[in-house]
Parts: structure tokens; sequence; C-alpha cells
């Protein structure tokens, strides 16, 4: 299995210091199916998803867009999610095996940032969801070519990414401003205390970076 043989941790960018906690696993569980009912199902864009013969997540985390593919998908054979936490990555395993589907779905100990472990034209679709919370900009260009690289012929890269929301709370749009302004001086956005992240950006990025039909 790719990623076994790594006994520790890889050095992590992620936005969250420590992924392991309880509350911080309850709020990415949350996050992941927020996103997922908002957006109308695990792959609503995609015309035939149960024809796909394999599918990887980028940045896997709790495991919840993986297992929900599993349970929706049963006719799609091999299912792989990497992230750099083993403690994220034990309790995606947990909870795949509970809902029956552990011996459908792959979790493995792999840190995106350096490159992805398997061979060329591995997957169908290579997914990643809120990638700039853990991607500074200047890790785009190789984790996009390591995708291409992955991904057959024909295949699709799905990203998933959001703006930051507007509110008239005051005391909200005070947080969400020091938010955006960390993330900018980490590294994290484009273009300065941009409120869009890097949505505006992406779609230049990609076609920058050899992926046609964005």
């Amino acid at each position: 299995m790719p990623g076994e043989n790594i006994s520790r941790e890889h050095p992590d960018t992620y936005f969250v210091q420590d992924r392991s906690k309880e509350d911080e696993i309850i709020r990415l569980q949350v996050q992941d199916r927020l996103i997922t009912m908002g957006m109308g199902g695990v792959l609503p864009e995609q015309v035939d998803p149960g024809s796909l013969g394999s599918v990887l997540d980028i940045g896997c985390g709790t495991g919840g867009w993986l297992i929900e593919m599993a349970r929706t998908y049963p006719a799609i054979a091999r299912l792989v999610g990497v992230d750099v936490s083993c403690k994220l990555l034990d309790y995606a395993r947990e909870q795949a095996a509970e809902q029956g589907i552990g011996r459908r779905v792959e979790f493995c100990l792999m840190d995106a940032l350096r490159m992805l472990e398997f061979p060329s034209a591995s997957f169908d679709l290579v997914n990643q969801r809120l990638g700039m919370s853990y991607l500074r900009t200047w890790d785009w260009p190789k984790l996009l070519g390591e995708c291409r690289r992955v991904l057959r012929a024909g295949g699709i890269i799905r990203i998933t990414e959001a703006s930051f929301p507007v509110s008239s709370s005051t005391a909200l749009t005070t947080l969400s401003n020091l938010f955006i302004r960390s993330l900018s001086q980490a590294g994290h956005l484009f273009i300065l205390d941009d409120p869009d992240g890097v949505v505006s950006e992406l779609p230049q990025l990609l076609q920058r970076h050899g992926i046609s039909h964005v």
C-alpha cells in the first residue's frame, strides 16, 4: 500500500496546527457534510459517476467524501484517500469499517506537496476540496503536475474551493478579515486579502498548467 512505509507524519502546512483534536475532527466532519449537501451530492456535475473505475481524494481528512462516494456508487472499484495526518486517517478507516465499506476504501499516509506515490495514469478522477487550507501559492504548480501525472487520459481533476462569507455581523466580519489576512501572510492567497480566496485565480492557474475544459 502506498505510504505505508512512512513511520511518522510529514510536516503539516494546514492552517489548524493540530487536526487530531476531537473538536477539529467534529468541525471537519460537519464542514464535509455541509459542502456535500450544499453542492447537491458527492459528484452532482458528473453525468455518469458510476462508470468511474478509480478515484483519488487528496487531503481526505476524516474521509467523509470518499466514504459517501463508496456508499453512493458501489460499482466504483477503487477509492483512495491520502492525507498527512495519521490520526485523521485512523479515524477515516474506523468510519469506513463501521459502515461496512472498509475493504473498498483505501486510506494512505502521504504528503501531496512532495509527490503522489502512485504510478502514472492510475485514476479516472482526482478530487481535492478546500486545498487552500494547506496549499501555499507556490505549491499549486507541482501538485497540479502530479494530478495530471496520476490521471488517466481523458480523466477529471475536480477542485472545490470557497470564498469567504459576507455578514452583517461586525464581530464575524472582523474575525473573517483577520483570518483572510493571516492566510495572505502565510502565502495561501494569490491576491492580498482576497475575500474570494483562490477562486478567482483557479481558472487561469489550471489553464496555465495544461488542464483543458476548465
